[in-house]
């Protein structure tokens, strides 16, 4: 595994939503966008993993709200949520886990 393929997957999803904000309509980032992108940060066993896998979430879910339904939350973005968690330092990650499932 290649230790940079989270910055990687998360510049590429950058490059996207910024093409996407100039009109290129075919490179929109979707729900299975920002999942693989959580996928790879949760495999990288990175320290800054479960604060980023949160703020893709976060926008995800923001936007989601917002009325852009193609970054309705999957089962697999929950997992990938779940799986940061489980592998994060924090003490309170049983209530935060049970926090996003209940949204």
């Amino acid at each position: 595994r290649d230790y940079r393929a989270p910055e990687h997957a998360s510049f590429i999803l950058d490059v996207m939503k910024q093409l996407f904000s100039e009109g290129y309509e075919y490179v929109r980032p979707n729900a299975i966008t920002y999942t693989s992108v959580m996928n790879a940060w949760v495999y990288s066993q990175d320290r800054r993993s479960p604060e980023k896998i949160h703020e893709l979430y976060e926008e995800m879910r923001n936007k989601w709200n917002e009325g852009d339904e193609s970054l309705r939350p999957t089962a697999a973005t929950y997992s990938m949520v779940i799986k940061s968690l489980v592998n994060s330092r924090e003490d309170d990650k049983g209530p935060k886990a049970e926090e996003i499932l209940r949204r």
